[in-house]
Protein backbone atom coordinates (compact mmCIF):
# COMPACT_ATOMS: atom_id res chain seq x y z
CA UNK A 1 0.00 0.00 0.00
CA UNK A 2 1.54 3.34 -0.97
CA UNK A 3 2.40 5.92 1.68
CA UNK A 4 0.71 9.22 0.77
CA UNK A 5 2.12 12.44 2.29
CA UNK A 6 1.73 15.14 -0.36
CA UNK A 7 -2.05 15.51 -0.54
CA UNK A 8 -4.19 18.45 0.56
CA UNK A 9 -7.55 19.91 -0.42
CA UNK A 10 -5.98 22.59 -2.64
CA UNK A 11 -3.97 20.05 -4.71
CA UNK A 12 -6.92 17.67 -4.91
CA UNK A 13 -9.23 20.43 -6.11
CA UNK A 14 -6.79 21.44 -8.86
CA UNK A 15 -6.39 17.79 -9.91
CA UNK A 16 -10.14 17.06 -9.96
CA UNK A 17 -10.94 20.24 -11.87
CA UNK A 18 -8.70 19.30 -14.81
CA UNK A 19 -9.57 15.57 -14.82
CA UNK A 20 -11.56 14.09 -17.67
CA UNK A 21 -15.10 12.80 -17.37
CA UNK A 22 -14.05 9.16 -16.95
CA UNK A 23 -10.77 9.75 -15.08
CA UNK A 24 -10.02 8.29 -11.65
CA UNK A 25 -7.79 9.57 -8.86
CA UNK A 26 -5.03 7.12 -7.98
CA UNK A 27 -2.21 7.23 -5.43
CA UNK A 28 1.36 7.27 -6.76
CA UNK A 29 4.46 5.55 -5.49
CA UNK A 30 6.00 9.01 -4.87
CA UNK A 31 3.45 9.81 -2.20
CA UNK A 32 0.97 11.92 -4.17
CA UNK A 33 -2.20 11.41 -6.21
CA UNK A 34 -2.58 11.60 -9.96
CA UNK A 35 -5.34 11.12 -12.52
CA UNK A 36 -5.68 7.79 -14.30
CA UNK A 37 -7.83 6.51 -17.17
CA UNK A 38 -10.67 4.06 -16.50
CA UNK A 39 -8.80 1.10 -18.00
CA UNK A 40 -5.52 1.59 -16.14
CA UNK A 41 -7.41 2.20 -12.91
CA UNK A 42 -9.15 -1.15 -13.41
CA UNK A 43 -5.82 -2.93 -13.16
CA UNK A 44 -4.68 -0.94 -10.10
CA UNK A 45 -4.54 -2.88 -6.83
CA UNK A 46 -7.50 -2.51 -4.49
CA UNK A 47 -5.12 -1.60 -1.68
CA UNK A 48 -4.00 1.40 -3.68
CA UNK A 49 -7.61 2.52 -4.22
CA UNK A 50 -8.29 2.17 -0.51
CA UNK A 51 -5.18 4.24 0.26
CA UNK A 52 -6.32 6.87 -2.24
CA UNK A 53 -9.75 7.16 -0.59
CA UNK A 54 -8.25 7.33 2.90
CA UNK A 55 -5.82 10.05 1.84
CA UNK A 56 -8.66 11.95 0.16
CA UNK A 57 -10.80 11.80 3.29
CA UNK A 58 -7.80 12.69 5.45
CA UNK A 59 -7.18 15.84 3.40
CA UNK A 60 -10.82 16.88 3.98
CA UNK A 61 -10.45 16.15 7.70
CA UNK A 62 -7.28 18.25 7.95
CA UNK A 63 -8.91 21.16 6.14
CA UNK A 64 -12.46 21.16 7.49
CA UNK A 65 -12.37 19.12 10.70
CA UNK A 66 -13.87 15.89 12.00
CA UNK A 67 -17.51 16.95 11.75
CA UNK A 68 -17.52 17.57 8.02
CA UNK A 69 -15.21 14.61 7.29
CA UNK A 70 -17.44 12.23 9.24
CA UNK A 71 -20.54 13.56 7.46
CA UNK A 72 -19.00 12.88 4.05
CA UNK A 73 -17.32 9.56 4.88
CA UNK A 74 -20.31 7.36 3.86
CA UNK A 75 -19.94 8.56 0.26
CA UNK A 76 -16.44 7.05 0.21
CA UNK A 77 -17.29 3.74 1.88
CA UNK A 78 -17.08 1.67 -1.34
CA UNK A 79 -13.65 3.04 -2.08
CA UNK A 80 -12.33 2.74 1.49
CA UNK A 81 -13.71 -0.72 2.22
CA UNK A 82 -13.99 -2.49 -1.13
CA UNK A 83 -11.12 -0.80 -2.91
CA UNK A 84 -13.17 0.65 -5.76
CA UNK A 85 -11.56 3.47 -7.77
CA UNK A 86 -12.30 7.10 -6.79
CA UNK A 87 -13.92 8.77 -9.81
CA UNK A 88 -12.78 12.34 -10.49
CA UNK A 89 -16.37 13.61 -10.76
CA UNK A 90 -17.21 12.00 -7.40
CA UNK A 91 -14.15 13.70 -5.90
CA UNK A 92 -15.28 17.05 -7.33
CA UNK A 93 -18.74 16.62 -5.84
CA UNK A 94 -17.44 15.69 -2.39
CA UNK A 95 -14.93 18.55 -2.35
CA UNK A 96 -17.70 21.00 -3.30
CA UNK A 97 -19.93 19.60 -0.54
CA UNK A 98 -17.11 19.99 2.00
CA UNK A 99 -16.57 23.61 0.99
CA UNK A 100 -20.29 24.42 1.13
CA UNK A 101 -20.70 22.72 4.50
CA UNK A 102 -17.72 24.64 5.87
CA UNK A 103 -19.15 27.96 4.68
CA UNK A 104 -22.53 27.15 6.21
CA UNK A 105 -21.05 25.89 9.49
CA UNK A 106 -19.91 29.26 10.77
CA UNK A 107 -23.25 31.09 10.38
CA UNK A 108 -25.14 28.10 11.79
CA UNK A 109 -22.94 27.92 14.89
CA UNK A 110 -23.09 31.70 15.30
CA UNK A 111 -26.87 31.56 15.35
CA UNK A 112 -26.85 28.65 17.83
CA UNK A 113 -24.49 30.61 20.08
CA UNK A 114 -26.68 33.70 19.87
CA UNK A 115 -29.72 31.73 20.98
CA UNK A 116 -27.79 30.01 23.77
CA UNK A 117 -26.51 33.33 25.12
CA UNK A 118 -29.86 35.12 24.94
CA UNK A 119 -32.00 32.22 26.20
CA UNK A 120 -35.78 32.45 26.02
CA UNK A 121 -38.72 32.99 28.24
CA UNK A 122 -39.99 29.42 28.08
CA UNK A 123 -40.70 27.91 31.47
CA UNK A 124 -38.11 25.33 32.48
CA UNK A 125 -35.92 25.89 29.46
CA UNK A 126 -32.38 24.84 30.28
CA UNK A 127 -30.78 25.41 26.88
CA UNK A 128 -29.10 28.68 27.73
CA UNK A 129 -26.05 30.20 29.36
CA UNK A 130 -27.84 31.39 32.49
CA UNK A 131 -28.86 27.84 33.39
CA UNK A 132 -25.34 26.54 32.73
CA UNK A 133 -23.91 29.32 34.91
CA UNK A 134 -26.15 28.36 37.83
CA UNK A 135 -24.52 24.95 37.94
CA UNK A 136 -21.07 26.53 37.51
CA UNK A 137 -21.60 28.91 40.44
CA UNK A 138 -22.90 26.16 42.70
CA UNK A 139 -20.14 23.68 41.85
CA UNK A 140 -17.35 26.24 42.42
CA UNK A 141 -18.95 28.07 45.38
CA UNK A 142 -18.96 31.39 43.52
CA UNK A 143 -21.33 34.33 43.46
CA UNK A 144 -22.79 35.46 40.14
CA UNK A 145 -20.84 38.29 38.53
CA UNK A 146 -21.00 40.26 35.26
CA UNK A 147 -17.30 39.49 34.66
CA UNK A 148 -17.90 35.74 34.75
CA UNK A 149 -20.87 35.95 32.42
CA UNK A 150 -18.93 38.14 29.99
CA UNK A 151 -16.02 35.70 30.05
CA UNK A 152 -18.22 32.76 29.12
CA UNK A 153 -19.98 34.82 26.45
CA UNK A 154 -16.56 35.33 24.82
CA UNK A 155 -15.77 31.63 25.20
CA UNK A 156 -19.04 30.53 23.58
CA UNK A 157 -18.68 33.01 20.73
CA UNK A 158 -15.12 31.77 20.08
CA UNK A 159 -16.41 28.20 20.03
CA UNK A 160 -18.97 29.15 17.39
CA UNK A 161 -16.38 30.93 15.27
CA UNK A 162 -13.77 28.18 15.39
CA UNK A 163 -15.62 24.88 15.78
CA UNK A 164 -15.17 22.32 13.05
CA UNK A 165 -18.51 20.66 13.78
CA UNK A 166 -22.11 21.75 14.17
CA UNK A 167 -22.50 22.73 17.82
CA UNK A 168 -25.42 21.71 20.00
CA UNK A 169 -26.77 23.50 23.06
CA UNK A 170 -25.25 20.71 25.14
CA UNK A 171 -21.82 21.28 23.59
CA UNK A 172 -21.97 24.91 24.66
CA UNK A 173 -23.29 24.08 28.14
CA UNK A 174 -20.49 21.55 28.59
CA UNK A 175 -17.94 24.35 27.97
CA UNK A 176 -19.13 26.28 31.05
CA UNK A 177 -16.52 24.81 33.40
CA UNK A 178 -13.66 26.03 35.56
CA UNK A 179 -11.26 24.05 33.38
CA UNK A 180 -12.40 25.95 30.29
CA UNK A 181 -12.10 29.29 32.08
CA UNK A 182 -8.63 28.51 33.40
CA UNK A 183 -7.46 27.55 29.91
CA UNK A 184 -8.02 31.19 28.96
CA UNK A 185 -5.87 32.95 31.58
CA UNK A 186 -6.76 36.52 30.62
CA UNK A 187 -10.46 35.81 31.17
CA UNK A 188 -9.68 33.96 34.39
CA UNK A 189 -7.74 36.95 35.74
CA UNK A 190 -10.43 39.42 34.68
CA UNK A 191 -12.98 37.44 36.69
CA UNK A 192 -10.91 37.86 39.88
CA UNK A 193 -11.55 34.32 41.11
CA UNK A 194 -8.09 33.89 42.68
CA UNK A 195 -7.19 36.98 44.77
CA UNK A 196 -3.50 36.25 44.16
CA UNK A 197 -3.95 36.26 40.38
CA UNK A 198 -5.90 39.43 39.66
CA UNK A 199 -5.21 42.37 37.42
CA UNK A 200 -4.30 44.55 40.40
CA UNK A 201 -1.94 41.94 41.82
CA UNK A 202 -0.20 41.63 38.44
CA UNK A 203 0.05 45.42 38.16
CA UNK A 204 1.60 45.79 41.62
CA UNK A 205 4.11 43.02 40.93
CA UNK A 206 5.07 44.44 37.53
CA UNK A 207 5.41 48.01 38.88
CA UNK A 208 7.73 46.71 41.60
CA UNK A 209 9.74 44.74 39.03
CA UNK A 210 10.17 47.85 36.87
CA UNK A 211 10.66 50.26 39.76
CA UNK A 212 7.85 52.62 38.72
CA UNK A 213 5.13 54.39 40.65
CA UNK A 214 2.89 57.43 40.37
CA UNK A 215 2.09 58.53 36.83
CA UNK A 216 4.16 55.78 35.22
CA UNK A 217 2.36 53.13 37.25
CA UNK A 218 -0.96 54.63 36.13
CA UNK A 219 0.19 54.29 32.49
CA UNK A 220 1.30 50.73 33.22
CA UNK A 221 -2.17 49.97 34.59
CA UNK A 222 -3.84 51.25 31.42
CA UNK A 223 -1.40 49.21 29.34
CA UNK A 224 -2.11 46.08 31.35
CA UNK A 225 -5.85 46.60 30.83
CA UNK A 226 -5.26 46.69 27.06
CA UNK A 227 -3.07 43.58 27.25
CA UNK A 228 -5.73 41.67 29.18
CA UNK A 229 -8.47 42.81 26.79
CA UNK A 230 -6.38 41.85 23.76
CA UNK A 231 -5.46 38.43 25.14
CA UNK A 232 -9.10 37.78 26.04
CA UNK A 233 -10.34 38.81 22.60
CA UNK A 234 -7.73 36.59 20.94
CA UNK A 235 -8.75 33.66 23.16
CA UNK A 236 -5.13 32.87 24.01
CA UNK A 237 -4.61 29.53 25.71
CA UNK A 238 -2.35 28.80 28.66
CA UNK A 239 -2.36 28.55 32.42
CA UNK A 240 -3.23 31.34 34.87
CA UNK A 241 0.04 30.83 36.75
CA UNK A 242 2.20 31.20 33.63
CA UNK A 243 0.23 34.20 32.37
CA UNK A 244 0.37 35.93 35.75
CA UNK A 245 4.12 35.39 35.87
CA UNK A 246 4.51 36.85 32.37
CA UNK A 247 2.54 39.96 33.33
CA UNK A 248 4.37 40.36 36.64
CA UNK A 249 7.78 40.24 34.97
CA UNK A 250 6.81 42.27 31.86
CA UNK A 251 7.24 39.19 29.65
CA UNK A 252 4.79 40.29 26.96
CA UNK A 253 5.58 42.27 23.77
CA UNK A 254 3.81 45.44 24.92
CA UNK A 255 5.11 45.18 28.47
CA UNK A 256 8.64 44.54 27.18
CA UNK A 257 8.42 47.83 25.26
CA UNK A 258 7.28 49.61 28.42
CA UNK A 259 10.05 47.97 30.44
CA UNK A 260 12.71 49.04 27.92
CA UNK A 261 11.53 52.64 28.15
CA UNK A 262 12.02 52.31 31.93
CA UNK A 263 15.64 51.20 31.47
CA UNK A 264 15.19 47.41 31.50
CA UNK A 265 16.97 45.19 28.92
CA UNK A 266 15.32 42.36 27.04
CA UNK A 267 13.66 44.06 24.05
CA UNK A 268 15.07 42.25 21.03
CA UNK A 269 13.64 44.22 18.09
CA UNK A 270 15.90 47.14 17.11
CA UNK A 271 13.08 49.23 15.63
CA UNK A 272 11.06 48.92 18.82
CA UNK A 273 14.11 49.88 20.89
CA UNK A 274 14.65 53.02 18.79
CA UNK A 275 11.00 54.04 19.13
CA UNK A 276 10.72 53.42 22.85
CA UNK A 277 13.98 55.30 23.43
CA UNK A 278 12.32 58.39 21.89
CA UNK A 279 8.81 57.96 23.35
CA UNK A 280 7.82 60.93 25.51
CA UNK A 281 7.38 59.97 29.15
CA UNK A 282 3.66 60.83 29.11
CA UNK A 283 3.06 58.50 26.14
CA UNK A 284 5.16 55.45 27.08
CA UNK A 285 2.08 53.33 27.84
CA UNK A 286 0.33 54.13 24.57
CA UNK A 287 3.49 53.61 22.53
CA UNK A 288 4.11 50.27 24.22
CA UNK A 289 0.81 49.19 22.66
CA UNK A 290 1.17 50.92 19.29
CA UNK A 291 4.80 50.11 18.52
CA UNK A 292 4.54 46.29 18.38
CA UNK A 293 1.09 46.58 16.77
CA UNK A 294 2.38 48.69 13.85
CA UNK A 295 5.87 47.24 13.52
CA UNK A 296 5.15 44.22 11.35
CA UNK A 297 4.57 45.48 7.82
CA UNK A 298 4.71 49.12 8.91
CA UNK A 299 8.03 49.68 10.58
CA UNK A 300 9.65 52.49 12.47
CA UNK A 301 8.61 55.31 10.10
CA UNK A 302 4.91 54.45 10.47
CA UNK A 303 5.29 54.16 14.23
CA UNK A 304 6.99 57.57 14.44
CA UNK A 305 4.21 59.28 12.47
CA UNK A 306 1.64 57.67 14.76
CA UNK A 307 3.59 58.84 17.80
CA UNK A 308 3.75 62.38 16.41
CA UNK A 309 -0.03 62.50 16.11
CA UNK A 310 -0.80 60.57 19.31
CA UNK A 311 -2.12 63.57 21.30
CA UNK A 312 -4.77 64.43 18.70
CA UNK A 313 -5.67 60.74 18.30
CA UNK A 314 -6.17 60.43 22.05
CA UNK A 315 -8.32 63.56 21.96
CA UNK A 316 -10.50 61.81 19.37
CA UNK A 317 -10.50 58.46 21.22
CA UNK A 318 -9.60 58.93 24.90
CA UNK A 319 -9.86 55.30 26.06
CA UNK A 320 -8.83 51.82 24.99
CA UNK A 321 -6.71 50.60 22.10
CA UNK A 322 -6.74 53.11 19.26
CA UNK A 323 -8.94 51.95 16.39
CA UNK A 324 -7.74 51.68 12.81
CA UNK A 325 -10.02 54.55 11.84
CA UNK A 326 -8.50 56.76 14.52
CA UNK A 327 -4.95 55.82 13.49
CA UNK A 328 -5.50 56.48 9.79
CA UNK A 329 -7.38 59.74 10.32
CA UNK A 330 -4.82 60.96 12.84
CA UNK A 331 -1.78 60.15 10.71
CA UNK A 332 -3.05 61.22 7.29
CA UNK A 333 -5.91 63.65 8.04
CA UNK A 334 -8.27 61.66 5.82
CA UNK A 335 -10.86 58.89 6.26
CA UNK A 336 -9.56 55.34 6.26
CA UNK A 337 -10.27 53.35 3.07
CA UNK A 338 -13.22 51.08 3.83
CA UNK A 339 -11.53 47.90 2.59
CA UNK A 340 -8.89 48.12 5.34
CA UNK A 341 -11.37 47.34 8.10
CA UNK A 342 -11.38 43.63 7.28
CA UNK A 343 -7.68 43.30 6.44
CA UNK A 344 -5.12 41.58 8.62
CA UNK A 345 -3.03 43.73 10.95
CA UNK A 346 0.01 43.26 8.73
CA UNK A 347 -1.94 44.33 5.63
CA UNK A 348 -3.27 47.40 7.45
CA UNK A 349 0.26 48.33 8.53
CA UNK A 350 1.53 47.85 4.97
CA UNK A 351 -1.24 50.14 3.69
CA UNK A 352 -0.08 52.83 6.11
CA UNK A 353 3.50 52.40 4.92
CA UNK A 354 2.44 52.64 1.27
CA UNK A 355 0.42 55.78 2.03
CA UNK A 356 3.55 57.38 3.50
CA UNK A 357 5.55 56.34 0.45
CA UNK A 358 2.98 57.94 -1.83
CA UNK A 359 3.25 61.21 0.09
CA UNK A 360 7.00 61.32 -0.54
CA UNK A 361 6.68 60.18 -4.17
CA UNK A 362 4.38 63.14 -4.80
CA UNK A 363 7.29 65.46 -3.92
CA UNK A 364 9.79 64.14 -6.45
CA UNK A 365 10.32 61.67 -9.26
CA UNK A 366 13.62 60.61 -7.67
CA UNK A 367 13.12 56.91 -6.77
CA UNK A 368 15.25 57.32 -3.63
CA UNK A 369 12.99 59.99 -2.14
CA UNK A 370 10.62 57.61 -0.27
CA UNK A 371 13.58 55.85 1.34
CA UNK A 372 15.15 59.15 2.33
CA UNK A 373 11.88 60.38 3.79
CA UNK A 374 11.45 57.22 5.84
CA UNK A 375 14.97 57.65 7.26
CA UNK A 376 14.17 61.18 8.36
CA UNK A 377 10.97 60.04 10.04
CA UNK A 378 12.90 57.26 11.78
CA UNK A 379 15.26 59.90 13.19
CA UNK A 380 12.36 61.75 14.82
CA UNK A 381 11.96 64.48 12.17
CA UNK A 382 8.44 65.85 11.84
CA UNK A 383 6.46 64.51 8.90
CA UNK A 384 5.97 68.01 7.52
CA UNK A 385 9.72 68.72 7.68
CA UNK A 386 10.59 65.35 6.16
CA UNK A 387 8.30 66.05 3.19
CA UNK A 388 9.98 69.42 2.73
CA UNK A 389 13.53 68.11 3.14
CA UNK A 390 13.49 65.24 0.62
CA UNK A 391 14.21 67.65 -2.23
CA UNK A 392 17.53 68.63 -0.66
CA UNK A 393 19.16 71.91 0.33
CA UNK A 394 17.36 71.79 3.68
CA UNK A 395 18.46 73.10 7.03
CA UNK A 396 17.55 71.61 10.38
CA UNK A 397 16.81 73.19 13.74
CA UNK A 398 15.70 71.62 17.02
CA UNK A 399 12.06 72.53 16.32
CA UNK A 400 12.14 70.35 13.19
CA UNK A 401 12.09 67.24 15.37
CA UNK A 402 8.85 65.82 16.68
CA UNK A 403 11.03 63.74 18.96
CA UNK A 404 14.59 64.98 19.54
CA UNK A 405 17.10 62.17 19.03
CA UNK A 406 18.36 60.43 22.15
CA UNK A 407 21.70 58.89 22.99
CA UNK A 408 22.20 55.20 23.82
CA UNK A 409 19.33 53.71 25.86
CA UNK A 410 20.25 52.94 29.46
CA UNK A 411 19.31 49.30 28.96
CA UNK A 412 22.03 48.98 26.30
CA UNK A 413 24.71 50.97 28.11
CA UNK A 414 27.45 48.53 29.08
CA UNK A 415 29.79 48.77 32.05
CA UNK A 416 32.74 51.14 31.98
CA UNK A 417 35.14 48.58 30.51
CA UNK A 418 32.75 47.74 27.67
CA UNK A 419 31.99 51.41 27.02
CA UNK A 420 35.69 52.24 26.83
CA UNK A 421 36.23 49.36 24.40
CA UNK A 422 33.45 50.64 22.12
CA UNK A 423 34.73 54.22 22.27
CA UNK A 424 38.29 53.12 21.48
CA UNK A 425 37.09 51.66 18.19
CA UNK A 426 36.21 55.16 16.94
CA UNK A 427 38.97 57.43 18.19
CA UNK A 428 41.42 56.78 15.35
CA UNK A 429 38.65 57.18 12.73
CA UNK A 430 37.45 60.70 13.64
CA UNK A 431 38.09 63.04 10.72
CA UNK A 432 39.27 60.30 8.33
CA UNK A 433 36.16 60.55 6.12
CA UNK A 434 35.83 63.77 4.10
CA UNK A 435 39.12 64.79 5.70
CA UNK A 436 40.40 68.38 5.90
CA UNK A 437 44.06 69.41 5.55
CA UNK A 438 45.69 70.02 8.91
CA UNK A 439 42.61 69.07 10.92
CA UNK A 440 43.23 67.66 14.44
CA UNK A 441 40.08 66.29 16.13
CA UNK A 442 39.71 67.41 19.72
CA UNK A 443 37.54 66.88 22.78
CA UNK A 444 37.52 69.63 25.41
CA UNK A 445 36.41 69.32 29.04
CA UNK A 446 35.26 72.02 31.45
CA UNK A 447 32.38 73.28 33.52
CA UNK A 448 31.17 74.13 36.98
CA UNK A 449 32.93 72.64 39.97
CA UNK A 450 35.03 70.04 38.20
CA UNK A 451 38.50 69.10 39.46
CA UNK A 452 41.35 70.99 37.83
CA UNK A 453 42.82 67.79 36.44
CA UNK A 454 39.60 67.16 34.47
CA UNK A 455 39.71 70.42 32.49
CA UNK A 456 41.68 70.18 29.25
CA UNK A 457 41.53 69.97 25.49
CA UNK A 458 42.54 66.52 24.30
CA UNK A 459 43.68 66.04 20.71
CA UNK A 460 42.52 62.47 20.41
CA UNK A 461 44.90 61.47 17.63
CA UNK A 462 48.10 62.97 19.06
CA UNK A 463 49.87 59.75 20.00
CA UNK A 464 53.55 60.66 19.81
CA UNK A 465 53.99 59.94 23.53
CA UNK A 466 52.72 56.36 23.24
CA UNK A 467 54.83 53.23 23.32
CA UNK A 468 54.84 51.06 20.21
CA UNK A 469 52.45 48.58 21.84
CA UNK A 470 50.13 51.33 23.03
CA UNK A 471 50.17 53.02 19.62
CA UNK A 472 49.37 49.69 17.95
CA UNK A 473 46.33 49.26 20.22
CA UNK A 474 45.13 52.76 19.42
CA UNK A 475 45.55 52.37 15.68
CA UNK A 476 43.63 49.07 15.74
CA UNK A 477 40.71 50.46 17.74
CA UNK A 478 41.60 48.82 21.04
CA UNK A 479 41.71 50.44 24.50
CA UNK A 480 44.86 52.49 24.98
CA UNK A 481 46.17 55.25 27.20
CA UNK A 482 44.07 57.66 25.09
CA UNK A 483 40.79 55.86 25.84
CA UNK A 484 41.86 55.48 29.51
CA UNK A 485 42.51 59.23 29.66
CA UNK A 486 39.04 60.01 28.27
CA UNK A 487 37.39 57.53 30.65
CA UNK A 488 39.07 59.12 33.68
CA UNK A 489 38.09 62.62 32.55
CA UNK A 490 34.48 61.50 32.06
CA UNK A 491 34.37 60.08 35.59
CA UNK A 492 35.92 63.23 37.08
CA UNK A 493 33.60 65.50 35.11
CA UNK A 494 30.54 63.53 36.26
CA UNK A 495 31.62 63.51 39.90
CA UNK A 496 31.76 59.73 40.08
CA UNK A 497 28.22 59.30 38.67
CA UNK A 498 28.77 55.99 36.88
CA UNK A 499 25.70 55.97 34.60
CA UNK A 500 26.29 59.55 33.49
CA UNK A 501 30.03 58.95 32.96
CA UNK A 502 29.41 55.84 30.84
CA UNK A 503 26.97 57.72 28.63
CA UNK A 504 29.36 60.64 28.24
CA UNK A 505 32.30 58.38 27.38
CA UNK A 506 30.36 56.29 24.87
CA UNK A 507 29.01 59.42 23.19
CA UNK A 508 32.55 60.63 22.48
CA UNK A 509 32.50 57.99 19.72
CA UNK A 510 30.25 57.52 16.73
CA UNK A 511 27.01 57.13 18.72
CA UNK A 512 27.11 60.82 19.57
CA UNK A 513 28.14 61.88 16.06
CA UNK A 514 25.63 59.81 14.13
CA UNK A 515 23.25 62.76 13.65
CA UNK A 516 25.69 64.03 11.03
CA UNK A 517 25.11 60.96 8.90
CA UNK A 518 21.35 61.13 9.40
CA UNK A 519 20.79 64.74 8.36
CA UNK A 520 23.74 66.08 6.39
CA UNK A 521 22.76 64.47 3.09
CA UNK A 522 19.60 66.59 2.97
CA UNK A 523 21.61 69.81 3.41
CA UNK A 524 23.65 69.27 0.25
CA UNK A 525 26.89 68.77 2.21
CA UNK A 526 27.06 65.03 2.87
CA UNK A 527 29.31 63.91 5.73
CA UNK A 528 29.21 61.01 8.19
CA UNK A 529 30.01 60.10 11.80
CA UNK A 530 33.75 59.78 11.00
CA UNK A 531 34.05 63.23 9.41
CA UNK A 532 35.81 66.20 11.07
CA UNK A 533 33.86 67.01 14.24
CA UNK A 534 34.97 68.42 17.60
CA UNK A 535 33.26 67.95 20.97
CA UNK A 536 33.04 70.31 23.94
CA UNK A 537 31.92 68.58 27.15
CA UNK A 538 30.85 70.66 30.16
CA UNK A 539 29.27 70.01 33.53
CA UNK A 540 26.48 72.44 34.33
CA UNK A 541 25.56 73.81 37.75
CA UNK A 542 22.47 71.56 37.95
CA UNK A 543 24.50 68.39 37.46
CA UNK A 544 23.68 67.93 33.77
CA UNK A 545 26.50 67.40 31.30
CA UNK A 546 26.27 69.07 27.89
CA UNK A 547 28.07 67.60 24.89
CA UNK A 548 28.36 70.11 22.04
CA UNK A 549 29.38 68.70 18.66
CA UNK A 550 30.56 71.18 16.03
CA UNK A 551 32.29 71.02 12.66
CA UNK A 552 35.50 73.07 12.10
CA UNK A 553 35.15 76.36 10.17
CA UNK A 554 36.62 74.92 6.96
CA UNK A 555 34.04 72.12 6.79
CA UNK A 556 31.41 72.39 4.06
CA UNK A 557 28.81 71.47 6.70
CA UNK A 558 27.77 73.91 9.40
CA UNK A 559 26.82 71.45 12.14
CA UNK A 560 26.43 72.56 15.74
CA UNK A 561 24.30 70.41 18.02
CA UNK A 562 24.18 69.59 21.71
CA UNK A 563 23.12 66.55 23.70
CA UNK A 564 22.35 67.01 27.38
CA UNK A 565 23.11 64.03 29.62
CA UNK A 566 21.14 64.11 32.86
CA UNK A 567 22.44 62.57 36.12
CA UNK A 568 20.43 59.39 35.47
CA UNK A 569 22.52 58.76 32.34
CA UNK A 570 19.92 59.62 29.72
CA UNK A 571 20.89 61.90 26.85
CA UNK A 572 18.68 63.90 24.50
CA UNK A 573 19.26 66.52 21.81
CA UNK A 574 18.71 70.01 23.25
CA UNK A 575 20.12 72.28 20.52
CA UNK A 576 20.69 71.85 16.81
CA UNK A 577 21.79 73.65 13.69
CA UNK A 578 22.73 71.76 10.57
CA UNK A 579 23.06 73.35 7.15
CA UNK A 580 25.46 73.65 4.25
CA UNK A 581 28.05 76.43 4.09
CA UNK A 582 30.89 77.46 1.86
CA UNK A 583 34.26 76.18 3.02
CA UNK A 584 36.43 78.73 4.81
CA UNK A 585 40.13 78.92 5.39
CA UNK A 586 41.30 77.17 8.52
Amino acid sequence: MPHIDRVNVASLTRLADVAGTHDRLVATAAGGIQTSGRVSAFFTAKATHRATAEAFLGAIRNKYGDGIADALAPQLSAMRQQGKPLKARVARDILAQASNMSQALGPANTEMARRFLLGNNGAGDTRNLDHALQGFYAKNNLQPSPALRQAFERIINDMAANSQKLLSYQDMADAVTMQTLQSRPADYMLCGIDPQQTRDAALDACATHLGVDGELKAQLGQLMDRVLAGESEAGRQGTPADFFRDLSTANHPSLQCFAFACGKPGLQDAALRDVMNLAPRQHIGDMATLAPQLNEGGGIAVIMVAMQHLPEMRARQPQGTLSRETLWQGCFQEPMPQDLAAKSQRDFNSAMYERLQDMFKARSEDPTVPFTGMLLLSAGVRLEKALEAVNGAASFQLQDFAFPPALTPLAHLGDMAKVEKETAMDLNRRGTQHSLPGYRPSISFGGVGIPAEAAATVHIQDIAYMTDEDRNDFEHGRPSTMSHNLAIRAQLLCGGNDAQARQVLLSMGQSGAFLVRTLSDRTGATLDEHSPLDIDIRREANGDVTMRYHTPPQSPLDADFTYTVTPDGQGVLTACRMQARQPQDA
